[in-house]
């Protein structure tokens, strides 16, 4: 349940802010930002995605700032911020690709689906 997770969550982030464990927290910020989008929250998950996309670049954890900047690039889409919406979507890609992960060509349908293609 939505409530459940989002409370394992804030758990998770509290023990992992305790511990200083900058990767699981850009982990479990990326998770919980997940929740909070699709509770309808979208200001409340921008703001986690971008603390995760800071944490996952200070460490150099490219898999967690494309999931990042994956999720504000959603949030954009959904608010009609077209062009913020395709430039978050496409820098995921880009490290999604470096990376070989299958994401890459599922942002690049969700780009042409919404009338943006490269």
């Amino acid at each position: 349940d939505h409530d459940g997770a989002a409370r394992d969550l804030e758990q998770a982030i509290a023990t992992y802010r305790d511990l200083d464990n900058h990767g699981n927290l850009a982990n479990a910020l990326n998770q919980y930002a997940a929740v909070i989008r699709s509770a309808g929250d979208l200001g409340r998950a921008v703001s986690l995605y971008r603390e995760a996309l800071e944490l996952a670049r200070g460490i150099q954890q490219p898999d967690e700032e494309a999931i990042a900047l994956e999720g504000i690039g959603e949030i954009y889409l959904r608010q009609r911020q077209l062009v913020d919406g395709a430039g978050h979507l496409r820098r995921a890609r880009e490290i999604y690709q470096r990376l070989g992960m299958p994401e890459a060509r599922q942002i690049t349908a969700r780009l042409a689906e919404v009338g943006l293609p490269d």
